[in-house]
């Protein structure tokens, strides 16, 4: 006798359209059938038809509650802990799944949160400034901002009286109503955070009067110009 194991036996059959085990292992070559009838397969399903799928789920039901009955492991066929429905080791298998899926969830959450707060981050500073230079200044003498925009109050006698400057005027004019419009909609403060009434009412004292001094030499320019054809 021959120490020597037999090579596995293949498989054989007259019809392999009929034969179970055919149609089981290339199911998910069929063409579009059940491995148990030649009923066509369910939505989502690559194995069984509608009935059969029906059928097993109502078989696996009847053999959970016998299982239960008889105080069986879910999983497998042995005794479950007393009150429980699974045996020892396939209830800390359960509960070391249930861990890794708590620990990946939550490293999914952070990953979110890193990346949802980087985004806000940069979306704040970019609408914060709204076109101006917002740095506070380090001393109370150095100006807030590069220039001082003009207000529009005015805006018919500049373009009236200033001759070749109207077209600046205007454009500076227009770009400061715009970016006012949107401090107004941030809360009324001119150093882009709420809450800095104080800082707000100086600086718009400092406009005011920075626009009677631009507005005084416009009437100068226009005299300028009255007196000078």
């Amino acid at each position: 006798m021959s120490s020597q194991a037999s090579p596995p036996r293949r498989h054989h059959c007259d019809d392999p359209s009929k034969c179970y085990y055919c149609r089981r292992k290339s199911s998910h070559l069929a063409a579009g059938q059940c491995i148990t009838c030649s009923n066509p397969l369910a939505p989502g399903n690559r194995n069984y038809c509608a009935y059969h799928v029906d059928k097993n789920k109502r078989r696996h039901r009847t053999d959970s509650e016998r299982r239960s009955e008889l105080g069986l492991c879910l999983s497998c066929r042995n005794p479950a802990l007393p009150g429980g429905r699974y045996c020892e080791h396939c209830f800390d298998k359960r509960k070391e799944n249930k861990r890794r899926l708590r620990e990946k969830k939550k490293e999914e959450k952070q990953a979110r949160q890193a990346t949802g707060m980087g985004l806000d981050n940069h979306a704040h500073d970019s609408n914060a400034t709204y076109g101006y230079n917002m740095s506070q200044p380090t001393h109370t003498s150095q100006p807030t901002h590069s220039y001082r925009p003009i207000y529009t109050s005015r805006e018919t006698s500049n373009e009236a009286y200033a001759g070749s400057s109207a077209g600046t005027v205007r454009q500076r004019s227009s770009h400061h109503v715009q970016n006012s419009n949107q401090y107004e909609h941030q809360g009324g403060n001119y150093y882009g955070t709420r809450g800095n009434a104080h800082h707000n009412v100086q600086n718009e004292a400092q406009y005011e009067a920075d626009d009677d001094r631009v507005y005084a030499n416009v009437l100068l320019l226009r005299d300028y110009c009255n007196n000078n054809p």
